[in-house]
């Protein structure tokens, strides 16, 4: 449609094994994620590294890969998740034990529960950074506060 934006897409990161030198001359081997060979030697090259050598991993073979269409999540499991989530924020229970609670639930679909797992994640690590950044602001106050004598 005209004047709608489309969003980006988003290319998946591959696996790359590489052996790139440090600075000082020693070899390093391992593995980094990138969506292409040059992305990887570029991210090498922004972490210190001469990258030698880079190629793709191998990677284990995945039926979920190869069958997406066997793997997605159905629309009644979103259904039925958003009803129970809806029932427990309704109860009193906060957003984070709430969906770990649901993740537990979650059998009929490996692909749901890993999505799961990855917001329940993402919660978490914002909860982290967020007292993080309110201890960091509370200590400035604080110091502040004794400069000034109050």
């Amino acid at each position: 449609m005209a004047g709608m934006a489309e969003a980006p897409v988003r290319q998946k990161e591959i696996t790359f094994r590489y052996i790139a030198t440090t600075r000082q001359g020693n070899p390093v081997k391992g593995n980094i994620k990138a969506v292409s060979e040059i992305a990887a030697e570029r991210l090498l090259v922004a972490q210190g590294y001469v990258p030698e050598h880079v190629e793709v991993a191998p990677s284990m073979f995945s039926l979920e890969e190869a069958f997406p269409t066997l793997f997605h999540v159905k629309p009644r499991d979103i259904v039925v998740f958003s009803r129970q989530l809806a029932t427990l924020l309704r109860s009193g229970i906060s957003l984070l034990p709430s969906m770990e609670v649901l993740q537990g639930q979650v059998a009929s679909s490996r692909a749901f529960n890993t999505i799961l797992g990855s917001i329940v994640n993402d919660i978490q690590k914002s909860i982290h950074r967020f007292y993080l950044i309110s201890i960091h602001s509370s200590c400035r106050m604080c110091a502040g506060t004794q400069r000034s004598g109050l």
